[in-house]
């Protein structure tokens, strides 16, 4: 998922597992999560950020948001079910010590939004073809009727 704010930050997640509501207050995923953000004050510098293995709060989506890492000041990425708002705060899953945004804050307005997926497909032997999947379905998230806002922009 690519972020991009109407303030011009760029930053993301790679989610190791598809989204999915959560059961509770339970968290779901894998150490191959990982958030990053692109430093406008630093020539746009790609920031990496991985599993500090200090705690396993991965990934929290509920009918209201979702988010990626937690423990200390809060998640460390959260969009709210809207798509139009979201935080960003210091968190020990991941170690960013700040928010991922370029200003003090920790909150901030999408100007849009970019979720990719990766599937793997397997032949069963060498001469198999893998074909893509036959038709598309809309999406939907967290049963909200796809909305514009969701891609106002492409991110380049």
């Amino acid at each position: 998922m690519i972020i991009k704010t109407v303030e011009d930050d760029i930053f993301g997640i790679l989610a190791s597992d598809a989204w999915c509501m959560s059961k509770g207050r339970s968290f779901y995923g894998t150490g191959e999560t990982f958030v990053f953000s692109f430093d406008k004050r630093n020539e746009n510098e790609l920031c990496l950020f991985r599993w500090t293995k200090k705690n396993n709060l991965f990934m929290h989506s509920t009918s209201t948001h979702l988010a990626v890492g937690a423990g200390g000041a809060g998640f460390a990425v959260c969009v709210d079910s809207d798509l139009e708002h979201g935080t960003s705060n210091a968190c020990e899953t991941f170690g960013n010590p700040k928010s991922l945004l370029s200003s003090d804050g920790n909150e901030f307005v999408l100007e849009s939004l970019e979720v990719f997926s990766f599937e793997a497909r397997l032949a069963k032997s060498p001469s198999d073809k893998v074909s893509p999947a036959k038709g598309r379905r809309r999406a939907s998230l967290f049963g909200l009727e796809q909305r514009s806002i969701l891609l106002k922009e492409s991110i380049t």
